[in-house]
């Protein structure tokens, strides 16, 4: 057993539509910065450790899938107002918990986002 547990410091997504995911989810309030990888211009979320990076592809089939994404913010309805130019798909409909609110949506890329909010 190891001690402490992993923490979790990256998540990329592969997208054929970068473009458009950088737009989404800058909604959210991320600010993406540029670096350069070897030559190439790429886009990250920096957040303490934690690193969200969507890098742009040209082949699909490569393109991340199955991806479930998880957010706290402060208002679900107030975010869903400003997501609508992406046409997102509402995959499970708000529902309430004692504490907190919650939606799925999907992203530009179909991977599914669940918004949080506490009470």
């Amino acid at each position: 057993m190891f001690a402490p547990p992993p923490e979790l410091i990256s998540i990329t997504i592969y997208s054929k539509n970068a473009s458009t995911m950088l737009d989404f989810y800058e909604e959210f309030g991320m600010s993406f910065s540029e670096y350069n990888d070897d030559g190439q211009i790429r886009k990250k979320y920096k957040n303490g450790n934690f690193s969200f990076e969507i890098i742009p592809i040209d082949d699909e089939a490569k393109q991340t899938k199955n991806l479930k994404l998880k957010f706290r913010i402060d208002e679900i309805k107030g975010y869903l107002e400003y997501l609508e130019k992406y046409k997102c798909e509402i995959i499970t409909p708000l529902w309430e918990t004692k504490e907190s609110e919650h939606i799925v949506i999907s992203d530009p890329d179909k991977n599914h986002v669940e918004l949080e909010t506490r009470k």
